[in-house]
């Protein structure tokens, strides 16, 4: 009987593990989600508050001046449960800003298109 209560202490620990490490993995992908609505958002927020303010339609193209370092900072300041969680950098995040930068723009100038045609 102890070789068999020993399996399953063993087998139980393992199940235990594999379980823990399914719910860390459900925990990073919701996460993952989160920064990233996070990184839209702000990026979007940004871009059209520029393309507002300013008027200049070069803010829906390429990297705007500033605007990578900014959206950074404002997802950091409100997710800061994910970025820590998952270990962003800096960079890493800028990295995801970058990515997810020509979307948001397409997003914007369309909203702008259909504002602008709506007011002729």
């Amino acid at each position: 009987m102890t070789v068999l209560g020993g399996a399953f202490t063993i087998l139980a620990a393992v199940v235990a593990q594999r379980a823990a490490s399914a719910l860390k993995a459900i925990k990073d992908e919701k996460r993952a989600s989160s920064l990233y609505r996070t990184i839209i958002n702000v990026a979007t927020m940004l871009v059209t508050t520029r393309l507002a303010q300013g008027g200049d339609s070069a803010v829906l193209t390429g990297v705007p001046a500033g605007i990578v370092n900014d959206v950074v900072d404002l997802v950091k300041r409100q997710n800061p449960e994910s970025v820590k969680a998952l270990g962003q950098t800096d960079a890493m995040l800028k990295t995801k800003v970058i990515a997810k930068l020509p979307e948001v723009q397409a997003s914007v100038a369309e909203a702008a298109a259909k504002v602008q045609s709506a007011a002729q």
